[in-house]
């Protein structure tokens, strides 16, 4: 039997032909299913169509456009997160400013308390002196 595609090659009664990935029935010659599967790895269609198998035409333009359109999608739903996250991460930082702020103004105000502490403790210390040295 002659190979139903390029009519060119007999067919194997050894069931060692090829299976058309045109109809996934039809079986033709192992030099025409690797031309085949190079076809449709590449997106080309080179076929010439035969009398028993007509080729599968692909919308090469439908195919790119939808896959266009679904990396857009994804690329803006990964922007809006990018965004949501920038925020998130402003506003982070926006309340560790307000708790170092807070922080630091404590840390003053304990500064303070300490200078009124030491000052206490120089007029405490200056009125022992005094004190002392009158023998009292």
């Amino acid at each position: 039997m002659i190979c139903p595609r390029c009519w060119e090659n007999e067919l194997s009664d050894k069931g060692l032909n090829a299976l058309s990935r045109r109809d996934n029935k039809t079986e033709i010659c192992s030099p025409c299913g690797t031309e085949e599967a190079f076809e449709d790895y590449s997106r080309e269609e080179t076929i010439t169509p035969t009398k028993d198998i007509e080729p599968v035409k692909y919308d090469h333009k439908k195919e790119v456009a939808d896959l266009k359109y679904k990396h857009e999608k994804e690329v803006k739903k990964l922007e809006e997160e990018i965004q949501i996250e920038k925020f998130n991460n402003a506003n982070s930082l926006l309340n560790k400013q307000r708790h170092i702020t807070a922080l630091e103004d404590e840390i003053m105000a304990f500064g303070i308390a300490d200078d009124k502490v030491e000052m206490f403790d120089k007029i405490v210390d200056n009125l022992n002196q005094k004190y002392n040295k009158k023998g009292v």
